[in-house]
């Protein structure tokens, strides 16, 4: 019977340290009065638990709530890690699919401005972390000087180098 009387001096001793440290904690402001209930009432709550039980208001509790916990499964690391690592991969792949279509249609939109280039369809697009590895395009217009103009607007515009650049020219000048 001692022990449990000192062991709910001590609950209410940490709850009421624990609820001045809050309250000392937050600014001035206007959820110091809710702050104020919420701790009140935590701390009535602890003052009258051991009462309740005594009482027998409440059947079956035997004042330790948190003693079931420890029956809970949880999963292990591992399988949480490899949760989030497929988490990571689908986000990384639906960010690099978005990428890819901002990039396709900023490239089909400045080359059409070429005035050589009629028409302009992204076949092939290829990113990796460096940049652009490997782009395909369809055009319509004038070969020449069309071709040495895309590919320098490719390579000012998007650092896209030359050499990776495939163009595949149709109609006049094919």
């Amino acid at each position: 019977m001692i022990s449990a009387v000192t062991e709910w001096i001590r609950a209410v001793l940490l709850v009421s340290f624990l609820s001045v440290l809050v309250r000392l904690l937050l600014p001035d402001n206007g959820l110091r009065p809710f702050v104020r209930l919420v701790t009140g009432l935590v701390v009535l709550s602890v003052l009258v638990q051991p009462i309740l039980v005594l009482v027998g208001a409440v059947p079956g509790w035997d004042g330790r709530p948190l003693e079931g916990l420890a029956n809970v499964s949880v999963p292990s690391t591992a399988a949480s890690l490899a949760a989030g690592e497929a988490v990571r991969d689908r986000g990384r792949q639906a960010a690099v699919e978005q990428v890819r279509m901002h990039v396709r249609s900023q490239i089909e939109a400045l080359v059409s401005l070429v005035a050589e280039v009629d028409g302009v369809r992204v076949e092939e697009l290829v990113l990796s972390e460096d940049g652009v590895d490997g782009l395909a395009l369809a055009l319509d217009g004038r070969r020449d000087p069309g071709e040495e103009r895309v590919r320098e607007l490719l390579f000012k515009y998007f650092g896209i180098d030359p050499d990776v650049v495939t163009l595949r020219w149709t109609e006049e000048g094919a």
